[in-house]
This record gives structure tokens, sequence and C-alpha cells, in this order.
């Protein structure tokens, strides 16, 4: 598992400004299917992310992290529902 420095500067980076960015630290994150309360509390933000492929790669990422609780199944399931055509095909697990 990554180091907790590292965690906290994907998170921070999923929080910033910049989409590019905030998709590569989603991307990121469910890569290192980490599994901890900040970067799970983070992705479920992301989930609401006005950029759909944000959204998409935060959905992604729950899923490989494991999180098993019922706000990261239910906030999964309710991306099927996302806005985006392309989110909510992507978001069937």
């Amino acid at each position: 598992m990554a180091s907790r420095e590292v965690l906290d500067a994907l998170i921070t980076k999923l929080k910033g400004e910049d989409p590019c960015r905030r998709l590569a630290a989603g991307h990121a994150l469910g890569k290192l299917k980490a599994n901890t309360e900040p970067v799970i509390n983070a992705l479920l933000h992301a989930l609401h992310d006005e950029n759909r492929h944000v959204r998409w790669v935060s959905a992604q990422a729950l899923g490989e992290s494991g999180g098993t609780s019922e706000n990261v199944i239910s906030a999964l399931i309710s991306a099927t529902q996302d806005s985006d055509q392309g989110v909510r095909r992507r978001n069937h697990f």
C-alpha cells in the first residue's frame, strides 16, 4: 500500500481545480486499491464532480478499492443513474 503522504497528495489532486489532474489522481487511487477512510471519502465526493470522466474514474476506483460499506455500495448504485450515458454504462458493475 502507498504511504500516507502519497495518498494525501493524490487526495489533494482529486479535490483540485484541474480536471486532468483530478482524473489522474482518481485513476491512481483506484490502481493503488487504497481502502482507507480518507481515500473512500474523497472518491465518494468525486462521484459528484462536474467532469464526467472524473465521475467515471472515481466510481471505477471505488470498485477497485474493494469498499463494501453501505455508503460505497449505495453511491455506486446511484452512479448508474448518472446524467451522462457514458458514465451510466461504465458504472454497471
